[in-house]
């Protein structure tokens, strides 16, 4: 899957196609409003998070399914809405009852992924405890780690870590979780990376290092740490 997806009509300036993208999405957003407010502010959310990892170009629409409708029936929809409101009863119930708590939704996003997204850690715990798999991709092959590093929420890093998640696993663009760390700079999450044995020299499809993200980004106290740990790092 291309990280490089076109945020612009063709034949408009990129700033005209920009806000030719937006203010579509806004439209869609404002219609869907009307017809159901709280899923409209899930969804708000998701292309928000669409746009900071390379899906701005994805209408509100397309986005629909992103990490909240799962399977679209019965008890595993009921099961992410559960998840994604952070209702915590609600997610017990279910797996008493035996929903599948690896379910996932049209773009693969299983309920430990939108936990994590979420920042609900307690739900992170039961669904771990549920058997939730470490290693399920989800869109752009992101593992729940992934998620979590990205948004920052360094508790969930490191309880995910506790179960044995893979610290430099690969997305579809060969970023472990501390390039999206480094990128966002998130200094807890990088923290608990680097103490797990992240790689600092591991390279994403497009040659970049942590630390060349973190530099790039501007993030001098990521950098700083970046740097520390690759001397302390054997050759």
């Amino acid at each position: 899957m291309s990280s490089k997806l076109v945020l612009f009509t063709s034949g408009m300036s990129e700033i005209e196609g920009a806000a030719h993208s937006l203010f579509a999405s806004i439209a869609a957003g404002w219609r869907s409003l009307h017809r159901n407010p709280i899923y409209t502010v899930r969804l708000l959310l998701a292309w928000i998070y669409g746009c900071c990892v390379g899906l701005a170009s994805m209408s509100l629409p397309s986005l629909a399914s992103f990490g909240y409708t799962a399977a679209r029936h019965g008890k595993e929809a009921a099961f992410l809405e559960a998840v994604t409101e952070g209702q915590l009863e609600e997610v017990q119930r279910l797996l008493g009852e035996g929903v599948d708590v690896n379910c996932f939704d049209d773009e693969k996003s299983t309920p430990l992924h939108v936990a994590a997204f979420c920042g609900h850690e307690s739900i992170v715990a039961i669904l771990l405890s549920a058997g939730a798999s470490l290693v399920s991709e989800g869109q752009l092959g992101s593992q729940p780690l992934h998620v979590a590093a990205y948004v920052g929420h360094a508790t969930i890093v490191r309880r995910l870590l506790a179960a044995k998640a893979d610290v430099d696993a690969r997305d579809d663009e060969e970023r472990t979780p501390l390039h999206l760390a480094s990128a966002r700079g998130r200094v807890a999450v990088c923290e608990a990376l680097i103490a797990a044995g992240a790689s600092t020299s591991a390279l994403s499809e497009h040659g970049l290092t942590p630390l060349k993200v973190a530099t790039r980004e501007g993030h001098s106290s990521v950098v700083q740490m970046l740097e520390a740990a690759s001397k302390l790092k054997p050759p």
